[in-house]
């Protein structure tokens, strides 16, 4: 029986937080669609991520398929 409710309390935890910041927070990152001054640094951090993203996959790449022995 505790280790259902722990796993009850948890869950709560864990996953209620996530939905509402979804729910409070994304009508008000809708209204920031048409204002450059938001969506100017935004483009900059997803070229970020995406080369960051892009420059693991050739690293990770590299180690597996030539690899020293």
């Amino acid at each position: 029986m505790a280790g259902t409710v722990a796993a009850a309390v948890v869950s709560y935890f864990t996953y209620v937080p996530s939905f509402l910041f979804i729910l409070a927070g994304g009508p008000l990152v809708e209204t920031t669609h048409g204002n450059l001054k938001f969506t100017a640094p935004l483009t900059g951090v997803t070229a970020a991520v995406v080369g960051v993203i892009v420059n693991l996959a050739v690293f990770f790449a590299y180690h597996v398929f030539w690899r020293k022995a």
